[in-house]
C-alpha cells in the first residue's frame, strides 16, 4: 500500500490534503445537519415502537427484545433504555453523543462498549451514573466504527 501523502490520482498529480481538508468539513457540517433534523436521535426514539409493533405483526413468537446501536445509534439506544422501554438489554458499541446526564434514566442491563476515540470522561461519568447492571469494556486499540463500518 502506498502512503496517501504520496498517492497521485488519476490526473497523475499529488492529492491536495487541503481540498479532502475542505470535503470533511462539508461532510461534517451535513452529518451535523443530519442529527439535528432527520437522524435526530429523539426522533429515531419515537420511531421505534411503530417499528417493533410491525415486526411483532409478522413474527408473533417475538416476546422480547434486546437492542444495540453502534455509533449515534448508541444515543439511541441511551434514550431507548429509559422508563417504559420494550426492551429488556441494550448495548452501545463505539457509541457517539455519549451524555452522563442519560445514564441514570436506564432501566434495563446495559452494555457499553468504547473504543479509544470515545469521550473517556463522558463514558466515565455515564458509568458512574448508571443504576442497572451494567458493563464498561474499552476496546484502546480500536478505532471509532470498528464494530460496524469499517
Amino acid at each position: 500500500m502506498v502512503p496517501t501523502k504520496h498517492r497521485k490520482r488519476a490526473s497523475g498529480r499529488a492529492h491536495d490534503k487541503h481540498l479532502s481538508d475542505t470535503r470533511q468539513d462539508e461532510k461534517g457540517k451535513k452529518l451535523g445537519e443530519f442529527f439535528q433534523t432527520t437522524g435526530a436521535p429523539p426522533k429515531t426514539v419515537n420511531r421505534i415502537p411503530k417499528v417493533l409493533k410491525e415486526i411483532e405483526s409478522q413474527n408473533s413468537s417475538i416476546k422480547e427484545w434486546g437492542v444495540v446501536g453502534f455509533c449515534w445509534g448508541g444515543k439511541v439506544v441511551n434514550l431507548s433504555s429509559q422508563q417504559g422501554t420494550p426492551f429488556k438489554a441494550a448495548a452501545a458499541c463505539h457509541p457517539a453523543m455519549v451524555d452522563p446526564s442519560d445514564a441514570p434514566g436506564v432501566t434495563i442491563p446495559y452494555a457499553m462498549l468504547p473504543s479509544k476515540d470515545e469521550d473517556k470522561e463522558a463514558v466515565s461519568k455515564w458509568q458512574q451514573g448508571i443504576k442497572t447492571a451494567n458493563i464498561v469494556e474499552w476496546f484502546p486499540d480500536q478505532v471509532h466504527g470498528f464494530m460496524a463500518a469499517r
